[in-house]
C-alpha cells in the first residue's frame, strides 16, 4: 500500500472515530433538551447498536426501505422484525412507532381469526406507540397517532363483535394517573376502579388528541384541533361551564366553545369551510334534541348563538332545522343501503 492509499485509510478511520464521538454528543445534548429518552435498562442488542455511531442512520435507513417493501407485498410478519431492529437502532425514530404501530394493529388485526388473536395485534400496535411516546413524548405526531386508534381502530365500528374484549381491558381515564396515560397497553398494568364507559375509547381519544395540541410542535395544528372538536362533539360535550381562558384540561371545553374558539383565531392554517360546517351542524344537533325534549327556549338560544356567530348567513329557524332533519334523514338511509 502507498503512501497515498495510507492516507485516506487514516482519513477514513479518523471519521469513523469522530463520526462515533459526534452521536455520543448529539445524544446528550438530546436528553438534555429533554427530546428524547434515557434509558438505563437497554438492551444488550440496542446498546450494541450505539457502536456503530453515525453509520446507525445508513443501516436503518436500508432497512426501512425493506420495510416498505415488505408492507407493498404484504409480508407483515417478516415487517415486525425489520421494524423491531430499525427501533433498536433509531429509537427516537418516531415515523417507525407510527409505522410499525399500524401494520401491527390493522393489518396483522385483520387477518387475525378470533378476537383474542385481533385483539394481541391491537394491544401490540398501541403499545407500540406507547413506546415511541415513552422516548420521545413531545412529538404531537404520536399522539395524534395513538388518538386515531382509539378513536378508530378500538370504535364498534371496527371492532365489531370483539367489541366487549377491548372495553373490559380499556381502563377508565379517570383511574389512569395522568404521568401512566402514555404507557397503557405498555406497562400490562391492571387499573382498579369503575369499568370503562361504552365512549370510553372517544374519551381516550380526545384526551390524547388534547396532548398532541398542547405539545406544541406542530407548526399546523389545525388537523388534530378539528378531530378534537369531533370528539367532543361525540361525546355529548357540547358547550363548556368555563370560559375559554379557564380551559385547562381536555374536558374543560365544549365542542361549540372550541369551534368558536377557532373561528376566532387568523391563523392561516386553520379551515374555516370546515368550521363553516361542523358548528352549524352542532348547533342544529343541540335544536333538535332541545326540540324533541320540549325545551323550545333552548332551542332558540342555540339558535341565537349560531345567528351571532355568522350573521346574515343562517337560514331562518324553521327551514334550517327542517333542512337539517332532511340531510340527517338521507344520511341514515344512505347507511342502511350500504350496509345490506
Amino acid at each position: 500500500m502507498n503512501s497515498f492509499s495510507r492516507g485516506w485509510v487514516v482519513i477514513a478511520f479518523a471519521a469513523l472515530i469522530a463520526a462515533g464521538f459526534l452521536q455520543r454528543h448529539n445524544e446528550h445534548r438530546r436528553i438534555e433538551a429533554k427530546l428524547t429518552y434515557s434509558d438505563p435498562d437497554k438492551t444488550a442488542l440496542e446498546a450494541g447498536f450505539l457502536a456503530l455511531g453515525g453509520f446507525r442512520g445508513l443501516v436503518a435507513d436500508a432497512l426501512w426501505i425493506r420495510a416498505i417493501r415488505q408492507q407493498d407485498s404484504g409480508q407483515y410478519y417478516d415487517l415486525r422484525l425489520i421494524g423491531d431492529i430499525i427501533l433498536k437502532l433509531q429509537p427516537t425514530f418516531s415515523q417507525v412507532h407510527g409505522f410499525l404501530g399500524y401494520n401491527l394493529a390493522y393489518n396483522l388485526a385483520n387477518k387475525a381469526e378470533g378476537c383474542e388473536e385481533k385483539w394481541y395485534w391491537i394491544r401490540s400496535g398501541i403499545a407500540t406507540v406507547e413506546r415511541g411516546l415513552e422516548r420521545n413524548h413531545r412529538s404531537h405526531w404520536l399522539w395524534y397517532e395513538l388518538g386515531y386508534y382509539y378513536f378508530d381502530r378500538l370504535s364498534p365500528r371496527r371492532m365489531k363483535e370483539c367489541l366487549p374484549l377491548a372495553m373490559k381491558e380499556l381502563p377508565r381515564l379517570e383511574n389512569v394517573p395522568e404521568e401512566e396515560r402514555r404507557s397503557v397497553f405498555l406497562s400490562n398494568k391492571v387499573y382498579g376502579g369503575l369499568p370503562a364507559r361504552p365512549d370510553e375509547y372517544l374519551r381516550w381519544s380526545a384526551y390524547c388528541y388534547w396532548k398532541a395540541i398542547q405539545a406544541g410542535t406542530d407548526p399546523q395544528p389545525f388537523r388534530m384541533e378539528r378531530q378534537f372538536a369531533t370528539c367532543l362533539e361525540l361525546l355529548g360535550h357540547w358547550r363548556s361551564s368555563k370560559p375559554p381562558e379557564e380551559c385547562k384540561n381536555w374536558d374543560d371545553w365544549g365542542a361549540e366553545d372550541y369551534w368558536v374558539h377557532l373561528l376566532r383565531q387568523s391563523r392561516p392554517d386553520i379551515d374555516r369551510r370546515a368550521i363553516k360546517s361542523a358548528l352549524p351542524f352542532l348547533l342544529a344537533q343541540q335544536m333538535d334534541v332541545f326540540e324533541g325534549r320540549g325545551e323550545k327556549d333552548k332551542a332558540q338560544a342555540a339558535y341565537d348563538r349560531l345567528i351571532s356567530y355568522f350573521p346574515g348567513e343562517i337560514k331562518p329557524y324553521e327551514q334550517f332545522l327542517k333542512d337539517h332533519r332532511d340531510y340527517v334523514r338521507k344520511a341514515k338511509e344512505q347507511q342502511e343501503r350500504t350496509a345490506k
